[in-house]
């Protein structure tokens, strides 16, 4: 009998494998442990949000709004780069970045950006 190892001990052993030195190794292995219905979710967010998402937000505004125009502007800069160049060319980081625009919205970025500040 081979011992079965979940999702998120294969992702938690990615995460050691891939960013060993990063601060947010930490946290993501905290929320891979956990082994909730929501740790993929949880874990994809937060590594994105650190990747692509706003260096800081707007505290004097509501934050889900401030994180929603965020977006919106990020969304047309990169789109309008796309258009500017012809053909576009996408490396595989551009595509993850172009998908991670596409899929998210205010309230995922919110729900990243609270677990980020509750670790910090």
């Amino acid at each position: 009998n081979t011992p079965r190892i979940s999702l998120c001990q294969c992702v938690s052993q990615a995460v050691q494998l891939l960013l060993p030195l990063s601060p947010l190794s930490p946290l993501l292995q905290d929320i891979l442990s956990s082994e909730k219905s929501s740790s993929l979710s949880q874990s994809k967010s937060v590594l994105e949000l650190w990747l692509w998402g706003p260096e800081n937000v707007n505290i004097n505004e509501d934050k889900q709004l401030a994180l929603q125009r965020w977006l919106d502007l990020d969304r047309a800069t990169c789109l309008h780069s796309l258009v500017c160049s012809r053909p576009p060319h996408l490396s595989p980081q551009d595509y993850a970045h172009l998908l991670f625009l596409v899929r998210t919205n205010s309230k995922n970025l919110m729900d990243a950006s609270n677990i980020l500040a509750s670790h910090s």
